[in-house]
């Protein structure tokens, strides 16, 4: 089908859809097999519909386009640590969607927000961690994209932390137990790490007690690593990189 594509300009022009969603195919299988250097050749391809001068692609399409696009280069550098090129990619989405926000899928928004919360964490801008967990946490529910928005309550627990708010924790603890019962969420990455920071809520004026809680729960953590399930959770947070950070901080 990509050879058919790539020989005219057919598909492109009657069938941008079809064209959009053979891209999207491909790029999903690319990463899923970490071919890595193919990415960035798909998403040209992808870019090249956003952008196009032609007149008979419908908007919408080409909006579509531009979200999975721009999305997809947002999580790439997330997940592959490279916070700068993140931010970078998040400033350039904002440039874009906020002139029109409301042409945008709540979904979308999400992540771009959280992505630049977690960007900004990992990066020690907690205040600006706090400006995108906000727009979150104030606009969206948990019906639109619930393990977002519990990714993003544990960030904000982790951005009190690094700002030494610990009486904060408590509090948020409650919003995020209330939220995994409502919703029976069984996952034993949840179940470790409300336990792991209610104890750092409980010693929280014996920060030298921290060290050893960390070593715990960076021990439980590696505990599930043959679960998927449980690696998607601490693997969206960086949480592996925020305990060893702190670990060396002792």
């Amino acid at each position: 089908m990509i050879k058919i594509i790539e020989e005219s300009n057919f598909i492109f022009n009657a069938f941008p859809q079809m064209y959009l969603a053979v891209y999207a195919n491909h790029y999903s299988r690319a990463y899923k097999l970490d071919k890595y250097d193919e990415l960035d050749g798909i998403l040209e391809k992808i870019d090249r519909l956003a952008s196009a001068k032609n007149t008979e692609i419908p908007r919408v399409t080409k909006h579509e386009a531009f979200s999975y696009s721009s999305e997809r280069k947002l999580i790439y550098y997330a997940n592959h640590d490279q916070f700068e090129k993140c931010l970078e990619q998040y400033l350039a989405n904002k440039k874009v969607f906020v002139t029109n926000i409301k042409n945008f899928k709540p979904a979308y928004l999400i992540l771009q927000y959280y992505f630049a919360a977690y960007a900004y964490f990992h990066t020690g801008d907690y205040d600006k961690a706090v400006k995108n967990i906000k727009e979150i946490l104030d606009n969206y529910g948990e019906d639109i994209r619930l393990d977002f928005i519990i990714y993003t309550q544990i960030l904000y627990i982790m951005v009190h932390y690094e700002l030494g708010n610990f009486t904060l924790i408590s509090y948020l603890l409650k919003s995020l137990e209330r939220l995994v019962l409502k919703k029976k969420i069984e996952s034993e990455f949840l179940k470790v790490s409300i336990a792991f920071f209610k104890n750092i809520a409980k010693n929280a004026k014996h920060t030298d007690d921290h060290h050893e809680l960390f070593e715990q729960y960076q021990k439980s953590i590696e505990n599930m690593k043959n679960f998927y399930a449980e690696e998607v959770y601490y693997s969206t947070l960086g949480m592996m990189r925020w305990i060893q950070s702190n670990l060396d901080k002792k």
